[in-house]
């Protein structure tokens, strides 16, 4: 283990508490006054054209889940929500927690899932807006937002992206680590002098649904110097969980996240999955909804274990925030069900 400068770990410790004092949390998200984490600007995250759904939200039935939602040309459907859903929502701590739902990740980013389409992102987009237009919840989004010198790009460790090899990056205690991680192709680069972000980094979700942003994997580089007084650049560390990074860095999201947190996001074995267990691990209570998180070409066979790893630690995991949901073939096979040539319209099982 090599001893790295102090100053980064301090730096990452008090922009953490300064993040964390800068979010004031609010059950009623009806007020314009939302307070978003002032680390970045928020001109980085979201695109100024986007706007939330028209589409008019109601209770047919509150006792029994069932929601009225009429479009702009008068048409009207009524569906029914799953009972855990209705269950989640009686808790008074609670709270979504969306996991990198930004560009890069979907069809044709520059870290894109094939599985992530246009169909998949309006479908979770109009999902959280339904619950928070009848439940008025507080969402919450963590955020890819990497520095050029980032450790985890196959650019700065001179290989192609999705390369397998030990990457070094620093540790927030002083050392330096060495680990098998993958090289990836840029994304979600943010330019903190400027204000500025490219390669995906903006989010799917308009501004007005996204109570606070929660930055990631933006750890900076550090000049490491040894006993014989060489020195070398070692890149910041990559992020997949949002509590912390790969080298320990806490993102502040620990004193902002509340007890109950219902959650999905791009990619599953990925990023996804260490939010959920990140989380977990701090003794909050995931809700994972499976048509809200896709996976990743290449890594489709980490579909199905990562979500039965979560349940095997009693994670619960549903289908869909709907009582009955309409699962696609490509849903299935991710899934891990049964594959039909059809698409398989499913109930949501009593025992996940």
């Amino acid at each position: 283990m090599k001893k790295l400068t102090l100053l980064g770990a301090l730096v990452a410790c008090f922009m953490s508490a300064a993040f964390a004092a800068s979010f004031t949390g609010s059950e009623d998200m009806g007020s314009s006054d939302k307070v978003l984490g002032e680390k970045y600007p928020n001109s980085m995250y979201f695109n100024s054209e986007l706007t939330a759904s028209s589409v008019t939200v109601s209770w047919d039935n509150a006792d029994e889940g069932t929601v009225r939602l009429v479009y702009e040309d008068c048409s009207t459907t009524v569906r029914t929500l799953d009972s855990r859903i209705m269950d989640f929502m009686t808790n008074h701590s609670k709270q979504i927690l969306l996991v990198d739902p930004q560009e890069a990740f979907t069809n044709g980013g520059s870290l894109g899932s094939i599985y992530a389409d246009e169909d998949y992102t309006e479908n979770f987009v109009f999902e959280v807006y339904v619950l928070r237009q009848l439940y008025g919840i507080e969402t919450l989004s963590s955020a890819d937002s990497h520095l050029e010198s980032n450790s985890a790009f196959a650019r700065n460790q001179g290989v192609d992206p999705f390369t397998r090899m030990d990457i070094e990056f620093a540790n927030v205690d002083g050392t330096a680590t060495k680990e098998l991680h993958t090289a990836w192709p840029d994304h979600c680069i943010i330019d903190p002098a400027t204000g500025t972000s490219s390669h995906g980094t903006k989010l799917f979700f308009p501004q007005e649904m996204i109570d606070l942003v929660i930055p990631k994997g933006d750890g900076e580089a550090i000049v490491f110097t040894n006993e014989e007084g060489n020195s070398r650049i070692i890149g910041g560390p990559d992020s997949y969980g949002v509590i912390k990074d790969q080298g320990g860095r806490s993102t502040g999201a620990e004193f902002v996240l509340k007890e109950n947190l219902l959650m999905g996001g791009l990619v599953t074995p990925i990023c996804v999955n260490d939010c959920v267990n990140q989380v977990f691990d701090l003794g909050r209570r995931p809700l994972v909804i499976q048509s809200w998180c896709r996976g990743l070409q290449g890594f489709e066979s980490a579909e199905g274990p990562t979500y039965e790893a979560m349940k095997g630690k009693d994670i619960v995991v549903i289908p869909s925030i709907w009582a009955v949901h309409t699962t696609t073939t490509l849903e299935a096979g991710l899934q891990g069900l049964a594959v039909s040539d059809n698409a398989l319209s499913t109930e949501a099982p009593e025992d996940v």
